[in-house]
C-alpha cells in the first residue's frame, strides 16, 4: 500500500537582511509550479530602530504566467507594526498559486528598518 507524505524545503532565502531606508521596498519571488511546492509558509522579519514611526507593509502578488505579468492588485496585504527597538517576525501561508512576488515596504518617515524574508515549500510524494 502507498502512502502520501509531505516533506517540507526550509529555510529558503527570499530577501537577505538589509537596511531598508525610509519609503523604500523590494520584492522577491517564488515560483511555486517550477519548484513543486503546492503551498508555502513566508516568514518576514522587522528589525526596528530606537525611534521609528510607520509599520512595515507586506504585499502577496500573484501571477498565472511566471511573474510575467504579476496582479496589479495584491491578494493580501499585511503590516507588521513597529516597537520601538524591537525585532519582530511574522509567518504567512500561500498557497492555490502557482507563481508569488512578496513586496516589502518600510512605511517609516525617516528611520531605516532591517529586514530579511525567508520561506518554505511542501511538496508531496507517494511511497
Amino acid at each position: 500500500m502507498s502512502t502520501l507524505t509531505a516533506s517540507w524545503t526550509e529555510n529558503q532565502a527570499l530577501l537577505a537582511s538589509n537596511a531598508d531606508a525610509a519609503a523604500a521596498s523590494r520584492t522577491g519571488d517564488i515560483d511555486l509550479a517550477d519548484a513543486g511546492y503546492d503551498m508555502v509558509t513566508v516568514t518576514v522579519e522587522a528589525v526596528f530602530g530606537g525611534t521609528p514611526d510607520g509599520n512595515l507593509q507586506i504585499d502577496f502578488y500573484a501571477s498565472s504566467n511566471s511573474g510575467s505579468d504579476d496582479d496589479t492588485e495584491p491578494i493580501f496585504s499585511a503590516e507588521i507594526e513597529y516597537a520601538t527597538s524591537t525585532t519582530k517576525r511574522k509567518t504567512y501561508s500561500i498557497a492555490g498559486v502557482g507563481y508569488v512576488a512578496v513586496k516589502i515596504t518600510n512605511n517609516d518617515s525617516t528611520d531605516a528598518v532591517t529586514t530579511e524574508v525567508w520561506y518554505a515549500g511542501r511538496k508531496w510524494a507517494i511511497a
